[in-house]
């Protein structure tokens, strides 16, 4: 999409940024165990478009700052 800011026309950049946490709980003689896997930033979308250099303008950033990430976790409980 573009849009007009004074004239000069911008591209405006639409990013999705999905995560899913699947978990399970177990009992295990007295104890209990949860475990979970984790995805962030499914889709693996991030700026295209990024500066750099001595001229890079570090208030242009958009969309997710990390790329795809998983996580494993673990709590145990007595």
């Amino acid at each position: 999409m573009k849009i007009a800011n004074n004239g000069v026309f911008e591209k405006k950049y639409n990013v999705i940024e999905l995560k899913i946490i699947i978990g399970r709980f177990l009992v295990l003689d007295g104890a209990f165990l949860e475990v979970s896997l984790s995805c962030k930033n499914i889709l693996d979308q991030h700026q295209k478009d990024i500066d750099v250099g001595a001229e890079k303008d570090s208030q242009y950033l958009y969309g997710p700052v990390l790329p795809r990430s998983f996580y494993l976790g673990g709590k145990l409980s007595f």
